[in-house]
């Protein structure tokens, strides 16, 4: 053990020493410090990729990476599934008939630590595949703006359990997409500038839902629904979303129950029409209950207070502008990452070897905690603005907000060779930051050192600008002149309070059921090591102890080997195998009541199929007494303390090929009694049996290791059983003469399981976010049902004068389950 904890002491001293220096700034909001260490890896895919339909690829408006696929390789570097969704499409002049659609890309990285990159390929992205949205009918979604043609009704109206939905004038459904969530299941939520909706599709792109906010952000001119982004009359809504400022940020809580969603800007009644630029800041977070997606229910909305700069760069200058919100993603359920920006970078520019300076582009920690919540309220109606003329109302606390990663830092990006802002600059392709950056996901880094490290990935949306375009059946080249590339940044952040979305799924799916395993081995391991090795029950009915007179002394000892090979079945998780042993030694106190002290050990081996394994060790010791009463009636009882060890445990947890492991131990108490008769007729023993055990086992509370942020805590667990026996037996005599006889045995009945403890709650919190609500996860464990026909078999051999040999073999048929197995011997010697 000591030498075992050195050496853990000397692989983590030089872990530790491995480690990178790196460049680090820190934020600290509600007393929790985030760190920022720096920019990684670039990587790019160039802007006049085509996707699968021969239509240029258009970049990156949301994205989210694949954790089931997220995997470390030997050399340190990663790779993944990457889920990227472009927006409408080609707009420069005018939307077009583009198909809104979702893409597959491979991704690989390689974090770079160093002073200075010599490229920018330490991300690689591969496309694989693109699915085409379409509507409830199969009717595919287009881009056109959904005033486009002069329509008079810019929407389909309500149906089929959808609400009015957009509509171009060509009749189908208008979609400017803007974020994307991946779910369990491999449907898709998707965000919406149109409606302002949340749009769910299947894993094929064909529409399931949607869900509309609340009427303050429906865009109304009129007083009515009109969802025209560009071609409205007026050209702003009078109240809802502003045009083209539609929900952009989008993200699903850990464990897939809570959508938040979020306003790119203040809607048109919660600023000041005369000056939008610089009035837009009070804009609108939301948060729905999709436990059951198909019925979504509003329950959070809070005010965000958007980000402000000087526009012309001044760090002294007034705060004249406002950078509005690009992208959300959840750290826990209270607390999230907002990518704000102004729109200022490459392709903003007048030609291609120019980018404006960027002034205001981050990702920004926001902290809904002690904000008000103005769901449900006036608010959520059009008349009754949050912010009249942009001034936000005295009773409403906005979030917390705290700055945190800069993506104009300078420093970080030399190390790529990139730049904000150039004036003429013949490389600025490939050297100044793009305009628009919109899209955020993140994944562990899976180091042991630092569970908190997680990669930010931030990808940008190129708007389809390129000289080699095609999209809607038609060529086109973007007059600027300009290659927009598109790209992604990965940074390196420290974020105590994340709850990885997998950690969570593999908490959930996994916890509660290594609970359950645990109980029945240790259940079993403590049930072997307080049997009856010795056989003395088989010895009574057999008459081997028939003839013990008062003041006798019998010496025993025993083994068993035990399978429960069950299927994995709702009754039984676990398949513990194994051996025991016992020994036992009793004294007649008088001729009819025999009182002993007994002991046992047990070994058992717990196989839970894919989640894991377990090893029992258990020792019991403990009295027992046997009373022989008139016309062949007896009645034998016993208690057995019992010690239990369950070590090895390993779980399975489906993620990242993490594998997590512990120990754990417990005590627990064990009483049997079997009432019987044995009667005798024409050399025939024979007389019916009924049993009763009753085992409580109280397991330790522990802790996992070894599988970094996803090991769990384990709560203690209490489980009771008792089982009823009823049944009978039948033996005879062979004499073989010399003293010695032959009795044969044969046990059958039914064994009902009659516990009351049917269910348990067992709570598994998330080692590394013990304080997070969402680093809880309770399950409830049902008690293992041993109920079934119950057949046995035995042989006894007198060998001589109070030398009893014993062997024995049954088999419980379990409802639902495989047969267990147990075969025993047992020696038996009388003085």
């Amino acid at each position: 053990m000591a030498s075992s904890f050195r050496g853990l002491l000397l692989a983590t001293a030089l872990s530790t020493l491995a480690l990178p220096v790196l460049a680090q700034s820190t934020t600290t909001l509600n007393g929790t410090t985030f760190t920022n260490q720096g920019l990684q890896g670039v990587g790019r895919m160039a802007a006049n990729l085509k996707d699968k339909f021969g239509e240029t690829f258009g970049s990156i408006s949301g994205m989210q990476i694949d954790l089931r696929t997220w995997t470390r390789r030997a050399d340190g570097s990663y790779a993944a599934t990457l889920y990227t969704l472009p927006d409408r499409g080609y707009n420069v002049n005018a939307t077009t008939n583009y198909i809104p659609r979702y893409n597959v890309v491979d991704l690989t990285f390689a974090p770079f630590t160093g002073a200075s990159a010599t490229a920018q390929n330490q991300i690689g992205l591969t496309l694989r595949d693109t699915i085409l949205f379409t509507d409830n009918t199969g009717t595919p979604f287009t881009g056109f703006d959904p005033g486009t043609n002069g329509t008079a009704l810019t929407y389909r109206p309500a149906a089929n359990g959808l609400p009015n939905l957009p509509k171009a004038g060509n009749g189908r459904l208008a979609l400017d997409p803007e974020a994307i969530v991946r779910t369990r299941d491999g449907s898709l939520w998707v965000s919406d500038e149109y409606g302002a909706y949340i749009y769910r599709f299947s894993a094929s792109g064909q529409l399931l839902s949607a869900i509309r906010p609340p009427e303050a952000l429906i865009p109304k001119r009129a007083g009515v629904d009109n969802f025209a982004a560009a071609e409205g009359t007026p050209a702003n809504p009078t109240t809802g979303r502003q045009n083209n400022q539609g929900f952009e940020g989008l993200s699903l809580s850990a464990d897939g129950k809570t959508l938040f969603v979020a306003l790119q800007s203040a809607a048109f009644q919660d600023l000041n029409g005369s000056s939008v630029n610089t009035s837009r800041r009070n804009t609108r977070l939301l948060s729905y209950d999709v436990s059951n997606p198909s019925s979504p229910v509003l329950k959070g909305e809070w005010v965000i207070q958007l980000p402000q700069y000087n526009n012309n760069g001044n760090p002294a200058g007034p705060l004249n502008r406002v950078a509005a919100q690009s992208e959300l993603l959840a750290l826990n359920n209270s607390q999230f990452l907002l990518l704000s920006r102004d729109g200022n970078g490459y392709g903003s520019g007048a030609t291609p070897n120019s980018s404006p300076t960027s002034f205001y582009r981050r990702i920004d920690l926001i902290d809904i905690s002690g904000a008000t919540n103005i769901a449900g309220t006036a608010y959520d109606t059009p008349g009754t603005p949050i912010a009249p003329n942009g001034v936000l109302a005295a009773s409403i606390t906005p979030v917390q907000f705290a700055s945190f990663v800069d993506m104009n830092d300078a420093a970080q990006l030399a190390k790529f060779g990139l730049v904000n802002g150039a004036a003429n600059n013949p490389n600025c392709r490939t050297q100044c930051l793009s305009e628009k950056w919109e899209a955020l996901t993140l994944a562990p880094a899976l180091d042991a050192a630092r569970p908190d490290d997680f990669f930010l990935f931030v990808g940008n949306d190129n708007d389809f600008v390129t000289q080699d375009g095609f999209q809607a059946g038609a060529a086109y080249r973007d007059a600027s002149g300009v290659e927009n590339d598109t790209m992604l940044l990965a940074y390196r952040l420290t974020l105590p309070t994340y709850v990885d979305p997998l950690a969570s799924e593999s908490q959930q799916l996994t916890g509660g059921l290594l609970g359950q395993a645990l109980m029945e081995t240790g259940l079993s391991s403590q049930r072997a090591a307080a049997a009856d090795q010795t056989g003395r029950t088989q010895a009574i009915r057999g008459g081997f102890a028939g003839n013990r007179k008062q003041g006798s002394f019998d010496l025993a000892a025993g083994g068993d080997w035990a399978s429960a090979d069950r299927s994995d079945s709702a009754s039984r998780l676990s398949k513990p195998e194994g051996w025991s042993l016992g020994a036992g030694a009793d004294y007649a106190v008088t001729d009819t009541l025999r009182v002993g002290v007994g002991f046992g050990y047990a070994d058992m081996d717990g196989d839970f199929g894919d989640l894991g394994e377990a090893r029992g060790k258990s020792w019991g010791v403990g009295p027992y007494a046997t009373l022989a009463l008139p016309g062949g009636f007896y009645a034998d009882v016993s208690y057995r303390y019992v010690d239990v060890k369950l070590d090895g445990i390993r779980r399975n947890s489906f993620a990242y090929g993490l594998t997590a492991t512990g120990e754990t131990e417990g005590t627990g108490h064990s009483v049997a009694v079997e009432l019987g008769s044995v009667l005798e007729s024409g050399g025939w023993r024979f007389g019916p049996v009924l049993g009763v055990k009753y085992d409580r086992l109280k397991l330790d509370a522990w802790n996992e290791g070894s599988a970094i942020h996803l090991n769990l805590d384990h709560p203690g667990q209490t489980v009771k059983q008792t089982t009823l026996n009823l049944g009978g037996h039948l033996s005879t005599s062979v004499d073989l003469g010399g003293g010695m006889a032959l009795v044969p045995e044969l046990r059958a009945g039914y064994q009902a399981d009659v516990s009351k403890d049917d269910t348990r709650s067992y709570t598994t919190v998330l080692s590394t976010r013990r304080t997070s609500p969402l680093g809880s996860q309770t399950a409830l464990l049902a008690a293992p049902d041993d109920s079934g026909w119950r057949v046995g078999a035995g042989l006894g051999l007198a060998v001589s004068q109070g030398v009893t040999l014993l062997v024995n073999g049954e088999t419980l048929f379990a409802r639902g389950d495989d047969p267990d197995l147990a075969v025993g011997a047992a020696l038996r010697v009388g003085f």
